[in-house]
C-alpha cells in the first residue's frame, strides 16, 4: 500500500507526515513537492493507493494534476483527498468536477490537523486504523 503526499510547504508536509505515520498498518509513504513531479509520479504504473493533494504548487497546479490523472485510463479511478488551505467555493466545486474522493480544509492547530490526516487516510485505505488521537503528542 503506497500513499503519494504532494505538498511544496515543508511545515504542512510534516505535519501531514505526521498524521500519515499514525496509521496502523504503516503504509509506504511517497512525499512530492511540486506539480510536475507528482502528475509524471502519478500516470506511472503502479498507482498509489490514496493521494493527499494539495491544490497550490509550483510548476503544474493541483487542479491540472488532478485533470490529467482522471484523464489517463490507466490512473482514472485513482483516489484523491484534495487537502489544503482554500475553502473558496470555486476550489471545492471544480476539485469536486474533478473527481476528488474529499474535500478537505488544512486546520491551523497542530493537533487536529494530524488527527485529521490520520482519519482521512484510515477512511479511504481498507485494512487501515488510525487510533483515537486525544493522546498524541
Amino acid at each position: 500500500m503506497t500513499l503519494v503526499v504532494v505538498e511544496d510547504s515543508d511545515d504542512d508536509a510534516n505535519m501531514t507526515l505526521r498524521g500519515l505515520r499514525k496509521l496502523t498498518p504503516q503504509p509506504e509513504i511517497e512525499l512530492i513537492a511540486d506539480g510536475a513531479t507528482a502528475l509524471h509520479r502519478l500516470l506511472e504504473q503502479p498507482c498509489p493507493s490514496l493521494v493527499f493533494l494539495d491544490l497550490k504548487l509550483p510548476k503544474v497546479h493541483g487542479f491540472d494534476i488532478l485533470a490529467g490523472v482522471r484523464a489517463n485510463k490507466a490512473s482514472a479511478d485513482l483516489q484523491v483527498v484534495v487537502f489544503t488551505s482554500s475553502d473558496e467555493p470555486n476550489d471545492v466545486r471544480r476539485a469536486n468536477e474533478l473527481g476528488c474522493c474529499e474535500y478537505v480544509k488544512k486546520p491551523i492547530e497542530w493537533d487536529r490537523y494530524i488527527r485529521l490526516v490520520c482519519r482521512t487516510a484510515a477512511k479511504h485505505l481498507p485494512g487501515t486504523y488510525c487510533p483515537d488521537g486525544d493522546n498524541w503528542k
